[in-house]
């Protein structure tokens, strides 16, 4: 983080050097008593806030196992001053370095007038709205009602429409199709055709 008279390629320059010299300046025991505590220190507050542990655990999750979050947190307790020295020059080199800038620049915000609660009166004044839509009926879903309103039909090739006419909001019409066909062996292997059954289901 810099001030905006400082110069991005200097920084950039200095993080830089600082990493490859490792080898000649390596990490001290300081260095990384310093890191390990506050590491800690910031897992245990992780821990008393409920959002921030259940992301925690679901990344670790998303890597194999939700509990390399705490097999991590154990490592670094007990983590050498030789595993990190190792550790950085294994993986802090300039092939896989990335490196980048973030420049804020100058904010074009929108200015949003205020409207006044008479203006908006103003507006609404007169105003009509859509034809009322239906309302759809106060449905009892139970068995025996759900039962003496079902329409159940067989049709050619053995397809068999169930019909459960009733007022919805809307006038809507909602369907269901479940194509049933082959058996477990017929579809062994063919993985486009079990992914279509079950989009069709």
């Amino acid at each position: 983080m810099l001030p905006q008279d400082r110069s991005l390629d200097a920084a950039r320059a200095a993080m830089i050097e600082t990493i490859d010299g490792l080898a000649d300046n390596p990490i001290t025991a300081e260095e990384l008593e310093h890191t390990r505590s506050v590491t800690l220190t910031g897992f245990e507050q992780m821990l008393l806030d409920t959002q921030t542990v259940a992301l925690a655990l679901s990344n670790s999750a998303s890597t194999g196992d939700w509990r390399l979050l705490f097999l991590d947190r154990d490592r670094l307790r007990s983590a050498t001053l030789d595993d990190v020295q190792r550790a950085a020059l294994k993986h802090f080199k300039p092939s896989n370095r990335t490196v980048g800038l973030f420049i804020p620049g100058e904010p074009d915000r929108t200015e949003i007038e205020h409207v006044s609660a008479s203006r908006v009166a103003a507006m609404l004044e007169g105003y009509r709205g859509d034809e009322a839509r239906a309302e759809g009926e106060a449905f009892d879903p139970t068995p025996a009602n759900i039962d003496a309103r079902t329409t159940r039909v067989d049709l050619p090739g053995g397809v068999k429409l169930v019909m459960l006419p009733k007022d919805t909001r809307g006038d809507t019409v909602n369907a269901t199709i479940g194509l049933h066909y082959g058996d477990e062996e017929s579809l062994k292997g063919r993985r486009s055709t079990k992914r279509l059954r079950s989009y069709a289901a």
